[in-house]
C-alpha cells in the first residue's frame, strides 16, 4: 500500500512566520501564477476576507501582512487564480 497527495499544478504552500508582530507568509508555488491570499479568524466559518491578489513573481516568494499586526488570530490560504 502506497500513500500518495495529489495537488492541483498551481496550487502553492503556504509557510507562516512572524516578523514584527506582522504574519510573514511564504508562498511555495508556480512563478507567473496569480494567487488570492485570503485569512479568517475562525476556520467553522466560510467566511474569508482577501488580503491581497498578486502574481507571484518568484518561488519562494515572502509576502508581509502589514493588516495583521496585533491580529490575535488569523488562518490564512492561497487560491490560484
Amino acid at each position: 500500500t502506497a500513500n500518495m497527495a495529489v495537488f492541483p499544478a498551481k496550487a502553492a504552500r503556504l509557510k507562516l512566520t512572524m516578523l514584527s508582530g506582522m504574519a510573514a507568509l511564504v508562498i511555495d508555488g508556480q512563478p507567473g501564477t496569480q494567487y488570492r491570499l485570503d485569512y479568517t479568524t475562525n476556520l467553522s466559518t466560510t467566511n474569508w476576507s482577501n488580503v491581497i491578489n498578486l502574481v507571484l513573481p518568484s518561488s519562494p516568494y515572502t509576502f508581509i501582512d502589514a493588516t495583521s499586526l496585533n491580529a490575535p488570530l488569523r488562518f490564512y490560504r492561497a487560491v490560484a487564480q
